[in-house]
């Protein structure tokens, strides 16, 4: 048999080309013993065979290698024609789908739809600042459509989280934070906000977090399915924490709502100042009874919070 030196192949005695890598550098060696035949192989007959040199070979074994050598090439050769075919035609479906992308990029954005940050277009392309994100028109809310926030806000990953709940702690630092529970249907259950990175926060004041938590809140649903129930102002008596809480449970009328709506014991929302003017607002169906006492005693003092949301419903 014989072995390529390159790429260690074997081959038979009457080849001249290795078929794996090319090479014609191939050594004989015994098929008995594996050593190399220089001039032959003494283990099997006890003297060594007739050596076999190029000179010597019989027409035969020429034709039979060149036979193979020629086999070989047009192999490489039509393969390289094939991959060239290949490539040329993928290069026209990826242009083409290319042009056609490119075209319907280039499409007019529907009037009154240019600050969607879903929406593909010049909106999308140029970015929007915290404020203009998380006031976009059209924007879902609490209990809305999970899926849906996930389209409206796909263009903005970096600073817009909507994610499953079990996902939070990785998200917490999110400008903007959507969740959903594994079994709330796909129904939006809690919104957070987080201001502590916002342009120009130190001139954030409670009249503006408020505002824009009110922007996710389901008006029409507290409506109908809630009844208030109390709000809390509560502050820190060594300082540097202040919370606003509203409570409302759900109704008769919400009671007697279908399941899939997932709708929660109790519709709540906070707002949290602390630190270096850095404000968090979130809604969810966590309640805080204004009764921080029993955990640390005078460590907050809460009062009644007198507040009207109804002046911050979005027109």
């Amino acid at each position: 048999m014989k072995r390529c030196e390159y790429c260690g192949s074997e081959h038979g005695d009457d080849i001249l080309q290795c078929s794996s890598c090319g090479a014609k550098s191939l050594k004989r060696f015994c098929d008995t013993c594996g050593k190399e035949a220089v001039g032959g192989c003494i283990c099997r007959t006890g003297k060594n065979p007739p050596e076999e040199t190029t000179r010597e070979r019989t027409a035969e074994s020429k034709e039979k290698e060149q036979v193979e050598a020629d086999n070989f090439h047009s192999h490489r050769k039509t393969s390289g024609i094939e991959k060239f075919l290949l490539f040329v035609l993928i290069f026209l479906c990826v242009g083409g789908f290319g042009a056609f992308l490119t075209k319907g990029s280039d499409q007019e954005v529907p009037a009154g739809t240019e600050n969607l940050p879903g929406t593909k277009g010049p909106a999308a392309s140029k970015g929007l600042t915290d404020m203009e994100l998380l006031t976009a028109e059209g924007h879902p809310q609490f209990y809305g459509d999970f899926l849906e926030a996930e389209s409206f806000w796909r263009n903005y990953s970096e600073k817009v989280k909507v994610v499953n709940a079990r996902q939070t702690i990785f998200n917490e630092d999110a400008l903007l934070l959507i969740t959903t529970g594994d079994s709330d249907n796909n129904v939006i259950t809690k919104v957070t906000i987080n201001l502590s990175e916002v342009e120009n926060k130190q001139d954030i004041v409670l009249d503006d977090a408020l505002a824009l938590i009110c922007q996710y809140i389901p008006y029409d649903i507290i409506a109908s399915y809630y009844t208030f129930e109390d709000a809390y102002y509560e502050v820190f008596a060594d300082g540097g924490f202040e919370g606003y809480h509203y409570l409302m449970h759900l109704n008769d009328t919400g009671k007697a709502q279908p399941a899939e709506l997932a709708l929660k014991e109790n519709f709540a929302f906070s707002i949290i100042h602390r630190g270096d003017n850095e404000w968090i607002a979130s809604i969810d169906y966590f309640a805080y009874d204004g009764n921080h006492d029993k955990y640390s005693p005078g460590a907050y003092v809460a009062q009644k919070w007198d507040v009207d949301i109804s002046q911050y419903q979005p027109l």
